[in-house]
């Protein structure tokens, strides 16, 4: 749609993520053995047929610049429009619950004012989905709203400490008021995901520049009044990393063929950075079951339930279980790892024991040996 473009708001950390956002930004993590949770929110744009994508970077940005490049695998890579990299507010970064700061809105105002388009998509980059955004718009321009954010019924499925927004709506489905906590299952959960006016958005910045600490949602919020604000439900499969505990859980959904399909296998693809590793060797007398294996590994010994990424190495005798491995990943021979999430290049010593809970999946950090 030649009247969207589109703006990702990758200047963000969760407080709850621990080491494992320590030395790249949530919007890099490694997620399903091959992707970065930025490629969501790029190919749900790109899909729509977004062709100008801003992405605004946090301070530790070179893993998100080493991923996406100049946006080839995204299409993105043009002569006009393309991809735009923005520098993002230092103070940014030290606001967890701030994803949408008015300051790194502010900083880049220049690329909004040479924007053709009417109206601007504002995403975060920490969320698993695949969305029809041609839907979203077409309900925006529609309602003749001034603002759409998109909601889903949480129906239990998100719980988090992370500070959350709900919405509540009047008859006409427009939103009457925000709420902070949630009294029912059924509330309607605000998706970090919204379409505006690119007008109004112009002169929220013209109000706000004096207090560019704030978040683009709760200047809506102390708007809503004046504004017109649409609400547009989707009953898509998404999920929202913000704790190491919904990372682990998220990753293990893609186990199921439903959640998969919903994903992956629609006209909507989910891009990402090609890597030409050669397949997966599967050694004689290994044993692999119910698992997501990369390209490029060696596997000789047991593999149940997992998420296995790019170049690792599975020795003779080795047993992983309920595990997410990330790249470069060495499981020794006689090692036994279960309910744990392996950060690059980790090595398991032969013969070690590591074990996790479901609800506590141990964390190893990037490079060292166990």
């Amino acid at each position: 749609m030649k009247q969207v473009f589109g703006l990702i708001c990758a200047n963000y950390s969760p407080d709850y993520m621990g080491d494992i956002v320590k030395d790249r930004p949530i919007a890099a993590l490694p997620f399903g053995g091959r992707y970065r949770l930025i490629d969501f929110a790029l190919s749900n744009m790109t899909n729509m047929g977004i062709q100008s994508v801003g992405v605004v970077m946090a301070s530790n940005y070179r893993p998100i610049i080493d991923h996406i490049s100049s946006g080839k695998a995204w299409g993105l890579d043009r002569k006009r429009e393309g991809l735009f990299i923005l520098p993002g507010a230092n103070f940014g970064a030290r606001f967890g619950a701030v994803k949408f700061l008015m300051g790194d809105i502010i900083r880049n105002q220049e690329y909004l004012i040479r924007a053709n388009e009417q109206y601007i998509i504002i995403s975060s980059a920490n969320q698993v989905f695949n969305m029809d955004y041609e839907e979203l718009a077409r309900a925006h321009i529609a309602r003749g709203a001034d603002v759409t954010l998109v909601y889903k019924k949480t129906g239990g499925y998100y719980v988090s400490d992370e500070e959350k927004i709900f919405l509540t709506l009047n008859s006409d489905g427009m939103v009457s008021g925000f709420g902070h906590s949630q009294i029912d299952e059924k509330d309607n959960l605000f998706c970090d995901l919204l379409i505006m006016n690119k007008n109004l958005l112009m002169d929220l910045i013209d109000w706000y520049k004096e207090v560019p600490y704030i978040d683009l949602m709760e200047v809506i919020e102390q708007n809503h009044r004046t504004i017109r604000i649409n609400a547009f439900e989707t009953d898509c499969y998404l999920k929202r990393i913000d704790s190491v505990k919904e990372y682990y859980r998220t990753n293990m959904d893609l186990l199921k063929k439903e959640v998969r399909k919903e994903l992956f296998q629609g006209d909507r693809k989910i891009y990402t950075k090609v890597r030409d590793n050669p397949p997966t060797k599967y050694e004689t007398g290994c044993h692999v079951s119910n698992t997501l294996v990369a390209n490029g590994c060696v596997i000789y010994g047991t593999v149940e339930n997992s998420i296995i990424s790019r170049r690792n190495i599975i020795e003779k005798g080795a047993v992983v279980k309920n595990s997410i491995l990330m790249q470069g990943t060495i499981v020794r021979a006689g090692a036994v790892v279960e309910n744990v999430i392996s950060d690059k290049y980790a090595e398991i010593h032969p013969g070690s024991v590591i074990k996790g809970r479901t609800d506590k999946p141990i964390y190893l950090p990037k490079t060292e040996k166990f």
